[in-house]
């Protein structure tokens, strides 16, 4: 997971650290990774890792089924999460 450099201070959160991210459908613990390109609040979890390959939870529980209008397919890119740092 990659998020705004900027917001690792306010979250007290380390660069490698276990966090879980998570909403109200769902959570994923992984990596937490920084990126000085992200605006703050921005959020990224890669593409292409199976749900096997996470310690707990599951990226695509964190996603809605409302399908785009304009696309005819899910918009991943605008899910509300909340990050904290994982026990463990």
């Amino acid at each position: 997971m990659k998020y705004a450099e900027s917001s690792q201070h306010r979250r007290a959160i380390a660069y490698d650290q276990r966090v879980r991210v998570h909403n109200e459908r769902g959570s994923v613990c992984l990596k937490a990774r920084f990126n000085a390109d992200l605006k703050p609040g921005v959020v990224v979890i890669a593409e292409g890792s199976w749900v096997k390959d996470f310690p707990a939870g599951d990226p695509y529980s964190l996603t809605h089924e409302l399908v785009s209008p304009t696309s005819e397919n899910y918009a991943f890119f605008d899910t509300l999460v909340e990050i904290e740092a994982a026990d463990g």
